[in-house]
Protein backbone atom coordinates (compact mmCIF):
# COMPACT_ATOMS: atom_id res chain seq x y z
CA UNK A 1 0.00 0.00 0.00
CA UNK A 2 1.62 3.24 -1.16
CA UNK A 3 0.82 6.72 0.09
CA UNK A 4 1.01 9.72 -2.22
CA UNK A 5 2.58 12.66 -0.39
CA UNK A 6 5.19 15.38 -0.61
CA UNK A 7 6.06 15.03 -4.27
CA UNK A 8 6.05 11.24 -4.33
CA UNK A 9 3.47 8.62 -5.35
CA UNK A 10 4.97 6.22 -2.80
CA UNK A 11 6.45 8.44 -0.09
CA UNK A 12 9.66 7.39 1.65
CA UNK A 13 12.03 9.66 3.55
CA UNK A 14 13.76 7.44 6.09
CA UNK A 15 13.41 4.13 7.85
CA UNK A 16 11.52 5.91 10.60
CA UNK A 17 9.06 7.58 8.25
CA UNK A 18 8.21 5.12 5.50
CA UNK A 19 4.66 5.23 4.14
CA UNK A 20 4.67 1.83 2.47
CA UNK A 21 2.69 -1.11 3.84
CA UNK A 22 1.87 -4.65 2.83
CA UNK A 23 -1.86 -5.40 2.66
CA UNK A 24 -3.93 -8.37 1.55
CA UNK A 25 -6.83 -8.41 -0.94
CA UNK A 26 -9.19 -11.28 -1.80
CA UNK A 27 -11.33 -11.48 -4.97
CA UNK A 28 -14.69 -12.97 -3.93
CA UNK A 29 -15.98 -13.36 -7.49
CA UNK A 30 -18.13 -10.22 -7.60
CA UNK A 31 -16.48 -8.01 -4.95
CA UNK A 32 -13.19 -7.56 -3.05
CA UNK A 33 -12.33 -7.61 0.64
CA UNK A 34 -9.20 -5.82 1.88
CA UNK A 35 -7.11 -6.53 4.99
CA UNK A 36 -6.03 -2.99 5.92
CA UNK A 37 -4.53 -1.11 8.83
CA UNK A 38 -4.15 2.60 9.38
CA UNK A 39 -0.88 4.52 9.33
CA UNK A 40 0.44 4.63 12.89
CA UNK A 41 0.48 8.09 14.48
CA UNK A 42 0.05 9.85 11.14
CA UNK A 43 -2.98 12.09 10.70
CA UNK A 44 -4.50 13.46 7.51
CA UNK A 45 -4.01 10.05 5.92
CA UNK A 46 -6.74 7.92 4.37
CA UNK A 47 -7.32 5.24 1.74
CA UNK A 48 -8.51 6.35 -1.70
CA UNK A 49 -11.18 4.46 -3.64
CA UNK A 50 -12.30 4.26 -7.27
CA UNK A 51 -15.13 2.50 -9.16
CA UNK A 52 -14.46 -1.23 -9.42
CA UNK A 53 -13.58 -2.25 -13.01
CA UNK A 54 -15.86 -5.02 -14.29
CA UNK A 55 -12.97 -6.97 -15.78
CA UNK A 56 -11.69 -7.76 -12.27
CA UNK A 57 -14.32 -10.51 -12.15
CA UNK A 58 -13.90 -11.89 -15.65
CA UNK A 59 -13.75 -15.67 -15.91
CA UNK A 60 -11.15 -16.86 -18.42
CA UNK A 61 -12.52 -19.05 -21.23
CA UNK A 62 -12.09 -22.78 -21.00
CA UNK A 63 -9.41 -24.23 -23.23
CA UNK A 64 -10.72 -24.44 -26.78
CA UNK A 65 -11.52 -27.98 -27.83
CA UNK A 66 -11.49 -29.46 -24.32
CA UNK A 67 -14.09 -27.91 -22.00
CA UNK A 68 -16.20 -25.66 -24.19
CA UNK A 69 -19.58 -26.89 -25.45
CA UNK A 70 -19.43 -27.83 -29.13
CA UNK A 71 -21.59 -24.88 -30.20
CA UNK A 72 -18.97 -22.48 -28.81
CA UNK A 73 -16.67 -23.41 -31.71
CA UNK A 74 -19.14 -24.33 -34.48
CA UNK A 75 -21.37 -21.25 -34.54
CA UNK A 76 -22.28 -19.01 -37.49
CA UNK A 77 -21.46 -15.29 -37.24
CA UNK A 78 -24.40 -12.88 -37.22
CA UNK A 79 -23.72 -9.23 -38.04
CA UNK A 80 -24.86 -6.64 -35.50
CA UNK A 81 -25.00 -3.87 -38.10
CA UNK A 82 -28.49 -2.50 -38.72
CA UNK A 83 -30.14 -4.41 -35.86
CA UNK A 84 -29.07 -2.43 -32.79
CA UNK A 85 -31.83 -1.20 -30.48
CA UNK A 86 -30.74 2.35 -31.31
CA UNK A 87 -31.33 1.75 -35.04
CA UNK A 88 -34.66 2.95 -36.48
CA UNK A 89 -37.27 0.56 -37.82
CA UNK A 90 -37.39 -0.55 -41.43
CA UNK A 91 -38.29 -3.39 -43.77
CA UNK A 92 -35.45 -5.82 -42.95
CA UNK A 93 -36.66 -9.41 -42.70
CA UNK A 94 -34.51 -12.14 -41.18
CA UNK A 95 -36.74 -14.77 -42.77
CA UNK A 96 -35.29 -13.87 -46.17
CA UNK A 97 -31.66 -14.18 -45.02
CA UNK A 98 -31.46 -16.80 -42.26
CA UNK A 99 -32.57 -20.36 -41.61
CA UNK A 100 -36.12 -21.26 -40.59
CA UNK A 101 -34.54 -24.15 -38.67
CA UNK A 102 -32.55 -23.49 -35.46
CA UNK A 103 -28.89 -22.51 -35.98
CA UNK A 104 -26.24 -21.49 -33.42
CA UNK A 105 -25.18 -17.86 -33.95
CA UNK A 106 -22.60 -15.59 -32.34
CA UNK A 107 -23.41 -11.88 -32.65
CA UNK A 108 -20.46 -9.84 -33.94
CA UNK A 109 -18.72 -6.76 -32.53
CA UNK A 110 -19.46 -7.23 -28.81
CA UNK A 111 -23.25 -7.42 -29.13
CA UNK A 112 -25.85 -9.99 -28.10
CA UNK A 113 -29.57 -10.48 -28.49
CA UNK A 114 -31.38 -7.72 -26.62
CA UNK A 115 -32.82 -8.62 -23.23
CA UNK A 116 -35.33 -5.81 -23.14
CA UNK A 117 -38.23 -4.84 -25.36
CA UNK A 118 -38.07 -1.96 -27.81
CA UNK A 119 -41.59 -0.97 -26.71
CA UNK A 120 -45.13 -2.02 -27.44
CA UNK A 121 -45.03 -1.08 -31.10
CA UNK A 122 -41.61 -2.37 -32.15
CA UNK A 123 -40.31 -0.49 -35.19
CA UNK A 124 -36.65 -0.44 -34.19
CA UNK A 125 -33.59 -2.50 -35.10
CA UNK A 126 -34.16 -2.11 -38.84
CA UNK A 127 -37.48 -3.98 -38.79
CA UNK A 128 -41.11 -3.51 -37.80
CA UNK A 129 -41.37 -6.61 -35.56
CA UNK A 130 -38.52 -6.73 -33.04
CA UNK A 131 -37.26 -9.93 -31.38
CA UNK A 132 -35.79 -9.87 -27.85
CA UNK A 133 -34.87 -12.51 -25.26
CA UNK A 134 -37.09 -12.64 -22.17
CA UNK A 135 -35.31 -15.52 -20.43
CA UNK A 136 -32.31 -16.02 -18.16
CA UNK A 137 -28.73 -15.57 -19.34
CA UNK A 138 -26.76 -18.67 -18.26
CA UNK A 139 -23.69 -18.75 -16.04
CA UNK A 140 -20.33 -19.37 -17.76
CA UNK A 141 -20.22 -22.71 -19.65
CA UNK A 142 -23.91 -23.41 -19.12
CA UNK A 143 -26.93 -23.35 -21.45
CA UNK A 144 -30.42 -21.97 -20.79
CA UNK A 145 -33.69 -22.19 -22.74
CA UNK A 146 -35.99 -19.18 -22.65
CA UNK A 147 -38.65 -17.29 -24.59
CA UNK A 148 -37.92 -15.05 -27.56
CA UNK A 149 -40.61 -12.37 -27.56
CA UNK A 150 -41.51 -10.04 -30.40
CA UNK A 151 -42.56 -6.41 -29.90
CA UNK A 152 -45.39 -5.53 -32.26
CA UNK A 153 -48.85 -4.04 -32.54
CA UNK A 154 -49.27 -2.77 -28.99
CA UNK A 155 -47.55 -5.69 -27.23
CA UNK A 156 -44.02 -6.40 -26.04
CA UNK A 157 -44.68 -10.14 -26.51
CA UNK A 158 -47.22 -10.30 -29.31
CA UNK A 159 -49.67 -13.21 -29.22
CA UNK A 160 -53.05 -13.54 -30.92
CA UNK A 161 -54.91 -16.69 -32.05
CA UNK A 162 -53.17 -18.44 -34.98
CA UNK A 163 -50.45 -15.83 -34.97
CA UNK A 164 -48.26 -16.51 -31.96
CA UNK A 165 -44.93 -14.70 -32.10
CA UNK A 166 -43.31 -16.40 -29.10
CA UNK A 167 -40.49 -18.93 -29.55
CA UNK A 168 -38.22 -20.92 -27.27
CA UNK A 169 -34.53 -20.36 -27.96
CA UNK A 170 -31.31 -21.60 -26.39
CA UNK A 171 -28.31 -19.56 -25.30
CA UNK A 172 -24.90 -20.87 -24.20
CA UNK A 173 -22.37 -18.86 -22.21
CA UNK A 174 -18.94 -19.69 -23.67
CA UNK A 175 -17.01 -17.83 -20.95
CA UNK A 176 -16.29 -14.63 -22.86
CA UNK A 177 -19.12 -14.58 -25.41
CA UNK A 178 -22.61 -16.04 -25.92
CA UNK A 179 -23.97 -18.19 -28.72
CA UNK A 180 -27.66 -18.29 -29.57
CA UNK A 181 -29.70 -21.09 -31.17
CA UNK A 182 -32.10 -19.01 -33.21
CA UNK A 183 -34.60 -19.54 -35.98
CA UNK A 184 -36.43 -16.99 -38.07
CA UNK A 185 -39.96 -16.00 -37.20
CA UNK A 186 -42.90 -17.94 -38.60
CA UNK A 187 -46.54 -17.70 -37.61
CA UNK A 188 -48.22 -20.54 -35.73
CA UNK A 189 -49.88 -21.36 -39.04
CA UNK A 190 -46.44 -21.95 -40.56
CA UNK A 191 -46.12 -18.86 -42.74
CA UNK A 192 -43.24 -16.41 -42.86
CA UNK A 193 -43.50 -13.17 -40.90
CA UNK A 194 -41.92 -10.04 -42.37
CA UNK A 195 -40.64 -7.51 -41.56
CA UNK A 196 -39.20 -9.16 -38.45
CA UNK A 197 -35.68 -9.22 -37.06
CA UNK A 198 -33.65 -9.91 -33.91
CA UNK A 199 -32.58 -6.86 -31.92
CA UNK A 200 -29.12 -6.63 -30.36
CA UNK A 201 -27.52 -4.62 -27.57
CA UNK A 202 -23.94 -4.30 -26.21
CA UNK A 203 -22.96 -7.39 -24.23
CA UNK A 204 -22.84 -6.64 -20.46
CA UNK A 205 -19.54 -7.71 -18.88
CA UNK A 206 -21.35 -9.23 -15.88
CA UNK A 207 -22.57 -12.10 -18.07
CA UNK A 208 -19.12 -13.61 -17.60
CA UNK A 209 -18.64 -13.06 -13.87
CA UNK A 210 -18.04 -16.07 -11.68
CA UNK A 211 -15.55 -17.82 -9.49
CA UNK A 212 -12.46 -19.09 -11.25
Amino acid sequence: MCWAYWGSTCYYSSSSYQLTQSVQVTNCGSYFVWYLHTLSNICYSSWCVEPTPEWYFYVAPAQIGEDLPEQCTTYTDLASSGRKISDPGGQACDYNSYSASPVWYRIEDGYDIATKSTGEHGNHCGSAINGWYAGTVPAPYETETGPMCWSYWGSTCYNVPNYCLTQSVQVTNCGSYLVWRLQTLTSSAGGQVCSSGWCVEPTPAWYFYGSS
